[in-house]
Order: structure tokens, then sequence, then C-alpha cells
């Protein structure tokens, strides 16, 4: 049956997009001050970048978490679609 191909590439797909989450909340808690930067530039006011430069990268953390849990799947997948939505 296809059925296992197409589980082994969803759970593929899911750790690739886990993976890439991850690495980016690694990269922004090791440049906190970049991450600020970045934030500020991105045209957010200045007074929310260091709040968010805390938030964001553990919101990555947790759609990360969520997208290589099986039953919390769902919701990793649209906290996935829905930062990156944001950010395009």
């Amino acid at each position: 049956s296809s059925r296992w191909i197409l589980d082994i590439v969803v759970l593929l797909c899911r750790l690739g997009l886990a993976g890439v989450f991850g690495a980016a909340a690694a990269a922004k808690f090791a440049d906190r001050n970049g991450t600020r930067k970045a934030i500020v530039d991105f045209g957010l006011p200045e007074t929310l970048a260091r709040p968010l430069a805390l938030l964001l990268p553990l919101t990555e953390l947790v759609v990360a978490f969520l997208l290589v849990v099986p039953s919390s799947t769902f919701w990793g997948g649209l906290g996935a679609l829905t930062m990156l939505t944001a950010f395009s």
C-alpha cells in the first residue's frame, strides 16, 4: 500500500519543518541583540523589540515541538502557517 509511503513523507516534512523552526529559535537566542535589531528593522516599534526578542524564539520552539509530537501536529502546522504568513 502507498499509505505508508505517504505517512513517511509527511513525517519527514514535519521533522524538516520542526528543524527549521528549532534552528531559527536557536539562532535568535544566540544573538539577542541581532534579533532585537531585526525586529525594529522589520518595522515594529523599538518598545516591542525586547519582549518580542524573547517571545518569537519561544514561539518557534513551541511550534517545532508541536510538529514533532503526533497528537499535536495540527496545531503545530497551524502555528507554522501563521508564522510563515506573518513573515511573508
